[in-house]
Formats: C-alpha cells, structure tokens, sequence
C-alpha cells in the first residue's frame, strides 16, 4: 500500500546532504479534526481524507482516525506530524467532538478543550483565565473550517466543538506551561499551521544562504525580524519594504556574525519586545530553551528609570512582557523604560559585532490598552488640541490585529470622554453668572460690543436648550470638551449632564473607531480626513471669534448714528 501523501512532501530545509521534513501544527490538526468530524455528522458519511488550507497557504490532505459519528455527534482524530522538528508532541492523536447545539443569535461555532487540552489559570496570557489554552489562529482555523462544511450542507444551527489530545497532561510537564499557569495539558498553538524543521545548524544555515543570495544580489543592508510578529508590523506599521525582509528567528548573535562576515554595512532588526528584552541583557539566542529572564529585564530597566519597589515586584510576578508593559504604563514609565531596553540593545549588539557594522534595532509592543485609550481621551478632552481623531482611528485599526475589541476600545473611549468632561464642567461651575458679568462689564469688553446682560442671556439660554446643546456638540470637534464648561457655568442637572455626555460621545466614538476598524492599516489616511473636519470647525470658529465682536461694534455704531 503506497505512502498516503500530505501535503507537505515538496517542502523541507536542507542540512547538508540531508532533507529536512516539514510538518503540521496541533492548531492544524485540531481544525481538520473538527472538519471532518462536521462533514461526517452533517452528511452522515465516513471519510477516509480532509483537506485543510494552513494560514501559509499549504493544502494538507489527512486521514481521520478513531472515527465514531451519529446523528447528534461526531469525533476523530488527526495524529500531530512535526516533521523532522523535534517536538515533544510528534505522534500525538489531536480529538474533536463535535456536536449540535441548536439555533444561536450571533456565533455559529462553540470552541473548548477537553482532556489533555491545558486551562489558562494566570491573567496575561493570549487566552483570558478559565479558557482552554487554544490560541486564537487555531480558533479562528476551527471557526472556518466548521463553517465551510457547514454551509456545503446547508446547515444553519450551532455547533459545539471540544478538543483533547490523550496524554496531553504527561507530555505538558516538559514544556513550559505550567511556568506560564497553563495547567492540565498542552496548548493548540501555530501562527501558520505548519512546522518548520528547527534544527539550529540547519536553520542557521539556511538564513545564511538567503543571506548570501541578496549580498550577491546587490544588498548592503540587511532588514530582519525573528518571525510572523515581526513582519506582520513591519507590513502593517512601516514603509519599510517588507518583501526583502528575512527572518532570523532566535539566532541573533549568529545572524550578526554572518552579517560582520558576509560584508554588510548594517542590519535593522524589527521585533517584539518579547523578544528582544533578551537582547538587551546580552542574550543573543532567544529560544525560550537557551532562557527566559524577560521579567527580570523588564524589572531591571524599570528600576533603571526610577520605578519603585512595589512596582518592581508587581512586573516579575508577570507572565508575559505585554503584562509587564501594561503595569510600566501605568507608572508612566513606557518611555523611559524603552528608551533604556534600546539603549542596551544597541550597546549589546554593538559589543557582539565589534563596531565592524551599523546595528539598529525597532521594539514593539503589540498591547495599546483600554485603559491607555481611557486616559488618552480623558487628556484629549480637557486639551482639545491631543487629537480624538488619532486616538480613536488608531484603536479602531488595533481591534483588527491585536485581542482589543471594537466594544471595549468604544467604552474606555467614552469613559476617558465622560471623565474628562466632569473635569471641565467642574471648571465652569468655578465660573458665576455674577463673574462673567463683571467680566463684560469691563472696559475692553464694552468696546468689543459685549454687556453684562449677555452672560444672563447665555445662562438663560444654556439652561433651557442645553441638554440638546451637550449631546450635539459632543460630536463636533473642540466644541466636545468646551461644551462642558457652560454646562457647569449654567447649573446644569447632572443627572441630564452625564447622560447627554455618554449619549454624545458614543456616537463620535462608534463612528471613528468603526472607520478605524474598517479601513484597518489605512486608518492614518483615514484620520486626516476626520482632521480635516476638525480643523474646518476650528476656522469656523476663529472667524466667528473675530466676526462676532465686529458684528457687535458695527450694530452699536449703527444704532449711535
């Protein structure tokens, strides 16, 4: 009986003479697992194959096994294929069940893990707690798959999917989950769906040749990231030609070795700081095998730009360096402390290529927090100049490739506009009627036309038409934040205030971020055109700030003659 084919057979890396293969992820065998066993519920037919497209774009074709199906439920299984990687769950059996679930509102596919399948238990993962440990691209591979098969068999109700991997609670204990809090088994991981075989003498010879095809080709700089993260932001964030890029993976020193050896003038490295922390503390290998003293580094550099001890306890008891970031932020630190991580990266880096050639390295962090956005706004509202069009755009673009969602980018926004409004309406009741009247009582103000009896009329006004006031100029640019301080000036009822406040400002929020998510990385484009309003307000304005008093002194001189 001839080998069954997979998919994968034209794709290996070579070490010397030898070919290594490449191989499927658990994501991948997780998503054509649920596959099959949708078709075979559905359809109530066995197969003998499922073919399944990766994110890479490579068509696998693989066999179901353990098949057992009725007309409420359906399991297989795929056996984890790592290829020539060495991988502690090479020959693993990935389940699915999967099951009706009936007629549902808005999701049509239900995603857990079962037996073998770890549990998030630690705040700051990909996953939140309590979730199966099944990260987001083999859901959304599950997602897809389900659906396909679903709307090849008409079907429109709900589906259930549970996955396990027997054995999957042994094998586990010789990864790093439970450092990481994952417990009671393995991680559906991939970013691609496939493995490519991570030999280190093969890997790094491979980036060496790709390395010497573009120094015969002409290059004389070098751009590189580690991996996906790395050229997803370049593509997405940068002018930077992501096409000529290469990744390095974890071999940082090596790749400058062969950058110093090869005759490149300089290298830019664009990567996560996940990564690259190691870097800055001289760690030139960032495989988490080699090491991972990333909270430690960040506690360090927090250290370095004044963070307290407090402070300093609460970034090593964090998992990741998204976590850890998120808690510099919120000392005020971002700035200083990356600034310092660069400074350290460079100087390591430098140190590793003997000042033969230029280094230069780009950090990034992939988290622009809700709390990030409710500050920025609460700022922006008090000075108006810090642009909402910007802010809101951009985390509108984020909730397209980061864990942010459209509804809580929307609600921080508006609590950042609420919180900044009560600041400026507590101004304005700083402000008295009386005040504002000896204000216009005085001589400059005379001669531009101004009377005492003005402030009463605009109080008077402002009480009976403000509410309507409020929730208008909450979507008109500088009039959303100065909108608040006549409010207060006026006495108005809180109650009405705050609602007309969140009213408005939902509105303007629902509508730049929605662009921003919509027009994803063009959201820069789409924010100057938002500016470009804002600035027609703000002409209007100014020339009504000019027109009004001469209007004034034109109807006294009028009235005179």
């Amino acid at each position: 009986m001839a080998e069954q084919k997979n998919g994968l057979e034209g794709y290996f890396v070579t070490k010397g003479s030898k070919k290594l293969r490449y191989g499927y992820t658990t994501g991948s065998c997780a998503a054509a697992a649920a596959k099959a066993a949708t078709w075979m519920l559905l359809s109530q037919k066995k197969i003998e194959k499922i073919d399944l497209l990766t994110p890479r774009g490579i068509l696998l074709h693989l066999m179901p096994l353990d098949v057992c199906f009725d007309e409420q439920q359906a399991s297989c299984a795929i056996r984890k294929d790592g290829g020539d990687d060495p991988d502690a769950t090479d020959g693993l059996l990935v389940y699915a069940v999967v099951s009706k679930c009936g007629k549902t509102k808005k999701e049509q596919v239900f995603i857990d893990g079962g037996k073998g399948v770890g549990r998030i238990t630690k705040p700051g993962l990909e996953q939140p707690v309590g979730a199966a440990a099944i990260n987001s691209v083999p859901r959304k591979m599950i997602t897809e798959a389900v659906r396909e098969v679903c709307e090849m068999c008409e079907y429109t109700e709900g589906i259930q999917v549970c996955i396990s991997i027997p054995g999957g609670e042994e094998v586990a204990k010789k990864t790093f989950n439970p450092r990481l809090g994952i417990e009671g088994g393995l991680s559906v991981l991939g970013t691609s769906g496939i493995v490519v075989p991570m030999s280190e003498k093969a890997l790094i010879a491979s980036i060496r040749l790709e390395m010497e095809m573009k120094r015969k080709n002409g290059a004389k700089y070098l751009l590189l990231t580690p991996g996906n993260y790395g050229a997803d932001f370049v593509k997405e964030n940068t002018k930077l030609d992501v096409e000529s890029s290469m990744k390095c993976s974890n071999y940082v020193g090596e790749t400058l070795d062969m950058a110093v050896e090869l005759g490149f003038l300089g290298v830019l490295f664009v990567a996560h700081i996940g990564k690259f922390v190691k870097v800055s503390g001289g760690i030139m290998n960032t495989h988490s095998r080699h090491s991972d003293a990333r909270a430690e580094l960040m506690c360090a550099h927090a250290l370095r730009s004044g963070a307290d001890l407090e402070t300093a306890k609460a970034i090593l008891e964090t998992i990741t360096t998204e976590e850890a970031m998120e808690i510099i932020r919120m000392h005020g630190l971002q700035d200083a402390v990356m600034e310092q991580m660069a400074e350290k990266v460079h100087q390591y880096m430098q140190h590793r290529v003997e000042g033969a050639i230029q280094t230069e390295a780009i950090l990034f962090s992939n988290r622009f927090g809700y709390l990030g956005i409710l500050i920025l706004i609460a700022v922006e509202n008090v000075f108006p100049p810090i642009p909402s069009e910007v802010i809101l755009t951009f985390g509108g673009f984020l909730t397209t490739c980061t864990r942010l969602h459209p509804a809580g980018v929307v609600l921080a926004s508006t609590a950042g506009s609420l919180l900044g409004a009560l600041v400026l309406y507590g101004a304005g009741t700083l402000v008295s009627p009386e005040g504002l009247a000896e204000l216009l009582e005085s001589r400059p103000m005379k001669l531009l036309g101004f009377r005492a009896e003005d402030a009463w009329k605009t109080i008077a006004w402002f009480q009976k038409k403000g509410q309507r006031a409020v929730l208008l100029g909450r979507c008109i640019p500088i009039i959303r934040s100065l909108i608040s301080v006549p409010a207060g000036m006026a006495g108005m009822k809180m109650p009405g205030f705050l609602l007309y406040t969140i009213v408005g400002s939902t509105v303007w929020n629902l509508l730049l971020v929605g662009i921003g998510a919509a027009v994803g990385a063009a959201w820069e484009q789409a924010a100057e055109y938002v500016k470009l309003y804002a600035d027609v307000v703000f002409l209007i304005l100014m020339v009504g700030t000019v027109c009004f008093p001469a209007f004034h002194l034109y109807r006294k001189k009028h009235r005179q003659k």
